[in-house]
């Protein structure tokens, strides 16, 4: 049952912490779209509340995200087994993360060079 707990927990961040990627990737093409000069009616589909739905999204997403347990924090002390049973997709996730873009040395690409041609 604990690990079940565990595992669970952690699929579960790590789909929020997905949702928030979508978000972040799809505003972020949308902007380089136009700083690139393109056309916004080139697209065949355009996201009708653009850029109100990668931003909700995102806002919502880390609400989620950081509220998964906050009556750990409410208490009189700190229920420390919860917050790390709670949380423990977000640190998996940043060294992952963190350790990719360490060992392949990968920086953001500023909109006006990110590759938008179908290949």
């Amino acid at each position: 049952g604990v690990v079940y707990t565990w595992l669970l927990n952690a699929s579960g961040m790590s789909g929020f912490i997905a949702w928030l990627g979508i978000a972040i990737s799809h505003y972020r093409f949308r902007k380089a779209y136009v700083a690139q000069g393109k056309s916004l009616d080139d697209l065949p589909y355009k996201a009708k509340w653009f850029p109100f739905g990668p931003i909700f999204a995102f806002v919502l997403c880390s609400i989620v995200i950081l509220g998964q347990n906050y009556p750990a924090f409410i208490g009189g002390t700190i229920d420390w087994y919860g917050v790390l049973v709670s949380y423990i997709g977000l640190p998996l996730f940043l060294i992952v993360w963190l350790g990719y873009k360490f060992a392949k040395k990968t920086k953001v690409i500023p909109l006006h060079e990110c590759d938008l041609e179908q290949k």
